[in-house]
């Protein structure tokens, strides 16, 4: 038999967590889904008739989900490094590697997964509601290509742009949700308490040291006259050149993020699967 992976082990630990997904976890997710609905009728019983964009309402589910795959860990697995009570995680007939991987399944995949298709499904039934203040589908006007703003000239670029847009920007949402997921599963695998306020406070941190490093460097000397060179050189470009400019930036950027969270990612998990694997109880 196999001691690193057997399907049949595998079968039974991801249905003993399927089993318990719901139990733990689903009233975390009707309030998160709630969350847009009350926007919705106050927006509703608002005296002003603006409708709530396309663009607003993509981004701020994407940041529920990722408040999903904030929580989630430590709701599923708060015991699996205590004393007494992780007995049972370690008892569990199964590999480290079988249980770090249904970890992972249901922190970064299943849990995202299940939150989207909801808040899909909620946003479609308001939108098609007389008098909504939802008044256009969230996947109009390029919202999917584009959810930065309405930024005429960035919406012209992705729309040419639209293979790199969809496809891309979709990839980067899900690695968004892998790199949170893998990051909460560390602390919930590290921290015997509070384990996600002590997870936010170390990122809260190590986001005032970035903070500050970046400031320090845009207020260089050197980064200002690298930012006036640009800005000249811009002003000299016509504008489907500066469209075409603008453009590649973007899918640098794109690019760039997705290498961070795979790498990101990739440690995180690394680490999670070492401390459930030398766990001692």
């Amino acid at each position: 038999m196999n001691n690193i992976f057997n399907i049949k082990r595998f079968e039974k630990v991801f249905g003993n967590d399927a089993s318990d997904f719901f139990p733990k976890f689903g009233g975390f997710l009707i309030v998160l889904w709630a969350i847009p609905i009350i926007i919705w009728v106050f927006t509703l019983l608002n005296i002003d008739d603006s409708p709530i964009k396309p663009t607003f309402r993509y981004s701020f589910i994407h940041l529920l989900c990722s408040f999903s795959c904030l929580l989630v860990p430590a709701r599923l697995y708060r015991h699996i490094n205590d004393p007494k009570k992780g007995i049972e995680f370690a008892m569990t007939p199964a590999s480290s590697f079988e249980k770090f991987l249904s970890m992972t399944l249901f922190c970064a995949v299943i849990t995202p997964a299940i939150y989207f298709i909801g808040a899909y499904a909620i946003d479609v039934i308001l939108s098609i509601i007389p008098n909504s203040p939802y008044n256009e589908y969230i996947w109009h006007r390029g919202v999917i290509v584009s959810d930065y703003n309405d930024n005429q000239l960035y919406l012209s670029v992705a729309a040419k742009s639209i293979k790199f847009g969809f496809f891309l920007k979709l990839f980067n949402k899900l690695t968004g949700c892998l790199m949170t997921a893998s990051i909460f599963m560390l602390g919930n695998a590290i921290f015997k308490k509070r384990k996600t306020s002590k997870t936010i406070g170390i990122l809260v941190l190590f986001a005032f040291i970035a903070t500050t490093i970046i400031i320090t460097t845009a207020m260089s000397e050197r980064f200002n006259e690298f930012m006036l060179s640009i800005v000249e050189r811009l002003d000299d470009m016509p504008e489907e050149e500066m469209s075409l400019w603008y453009a590649s930036k973007v899918r640098l950027l794109i690019n760039y993020s997705l290498i961070f969270k795979l790498l990101v990612s990739a440690v995180f998990l690394f680490f999670t699967y070492r401390k459930i694997k030398t766990q001692r109880y």
